[in-house]
């Protein structure tokens, strides 16, 4: 698929009798959310036993089973979505290995809103999906992404994660988050990189580097006002920025990816 992002079916509620479905799809990410009654799915190797207000996540050409219990009748919302941005995105946010998500109530509000967006068409469909979508990755590494990381990091560069993660669209101090978190600048930005790789600006640089090329594609902002939405310090900073990450300007990436 070359584009960034593509809503590939709208989202929309349907009743599921209780039968075993198998699915393999190409290509593309399944979120559905269970809205009433229980059920079961098998994916990479496990079962989960589906409670109302939970959803789960389907990779692409990633066979799994579900089916509703006996004599219930499912009632679900759900999009399918593919694109390299979706495919960058769950990198990032480290959602590769998420399958199931049991309570999920927070969430129902992007799968309405996908519904929504799914009524409309043109320009301003690929635009808002795809902008919903990077809200929707926000919102679960804040909410459930936590809760696996709080295993493998220590407690400060998870909330220090946390920070970077909501910080893309406005001026990120690392000092006074330090400070905040009771530890020096230096201290954290060596543990920040030992255990995510890179440090905390270079982290919160592809973030938003990555919502540029969404902005690139899918608004009509001037190359300066993406520039100011992301904090940069001017459209110079930002252009040279995104060339050295791409080997190529923004302009051109833009004239490059227009339909």
């Amino acid at each position: 698929m070359n584009k960034t992002f593509e809503l590939v079916v709208g989202a929309y509620s349907q009743a599921f009798a209780c039968e075993k479905q198998v699915f393999s799809r190409e290509g593309c990410y399944l979120f559905e959310y269970l809205i009433s009654d229980l059920g079961y799915l098998e994916i990479g190797g496990k079962k989960y036993h589906c409670q109302p207000d939970s959803f789960f996540i389907v990779p692409p050409e990633t066979e799994n089973s579900y089916w509703a219990d006996s004599k219930a009748m499912w009632e679900k919302l759900f999009f399918i979505c593919g694109g390299d941005l979706v495919t960058s995105l769950l990198q990032i946010y480290g959602m590769n290995d998420i399958f199931y998500i049991n309570d999920g109530r927070a969430f129902l509000k992007y799968f309405k809103d996908m519904y929504l967006i799914s009524k409309t068409h043109g320009y301003s469909r690929d635009k808002e999906s795809a902008l919903t979508f990077h809200k929707f990755l926000i919102d679960i590494s804040e909410q459930v992404g936590e809760n696996n990381e709080k295993k493998r990091f220590p407690e400060k560069v998870v909330k220090l994660r946390e920070k970077l993660d909501t910080s893309v669209e406005k001026v990120f101090d690392l000092e006074k988050c330090c400070v905040s978190l009771g530890i020096s600048k230096a201290y954290m930005i060596r543990l920040f990189k030992s255990n995510c790789g890179v440090t905390p600006y270079e982290y919160l640089l592809r973030l938003r580097v990555k919502t540029a090329e969404l902005l690139l594609k899918h608004s009509m902002l001037t190359i300066k006002e993406i520039s100011a939405r992301l904090a940069f310090n001017d459209q110079y900073h930002f252009s040279n920025t995104f060339k050295k990450r791409n080997g190529i300007s923004p302009v051109a990436f833009r004239k490059r990816n227009i339909r």
